[in-house]
């Protein structure tokens, strides 16, 4: 991949999370580990899994975006503006075998910080477009 776009990838990941931080409908507690370990992602969807009570989930077609073997996980983009990643723990498909303009089906969480519960790739021509 070239150098241009993982520097673009790494600057849309760093807007995402100065977003989340000045997002008015995140808990306290999650703004606070925002703004204090920007990076933990980890930590952030413990918190948010801990005051959402029961997660309800939905189903989005995404589509990939970038690749990225050195952070281990592939991006995904949904109609709605959501940015997704699928990683080596998401079940139901292997980050490594996607490919940039293939189309997902996940089903993610609706908490403050949506995951990708479960994802699935979805056939070339199948009539879920993006």
């Amino acid at each position: 991949m070239p150098k241009r776009i993982k520097r673009e990838i790494r600057e849309m990941l760093k807007r995402d999370i100065a977003m989340l931080a000045r997002s008015p409908w995140l808990s306290e507690p999650l703004q606070f580990i925002i703004k204090r370990h920007g990076k933990t992602m980890r930590a952030m969807q413990r918190a948010a899994d801990k005051s959402g009570g029961g997660q309800q989930t939905r189903r989005v077609t995404a589509k990939v975006i970038a690749v990225l073997p050195e952070f281990k996980q592939a991006r995904l983009d949904s109609p709605d503006g959501w940015h997704y990643a699928i990683t080596d723990k998401t079940p139901g498909i292997d980050w490594q075998c996607l490919r940039e303009g293939q189309q997902i089906e996940c089903t993610v969480t609706t908490t403050d910080l949506p995951r990708v519960i479960e994802a699935r790739l979805l056939e070339p021509n199948s009539d879920h477009t993006y």
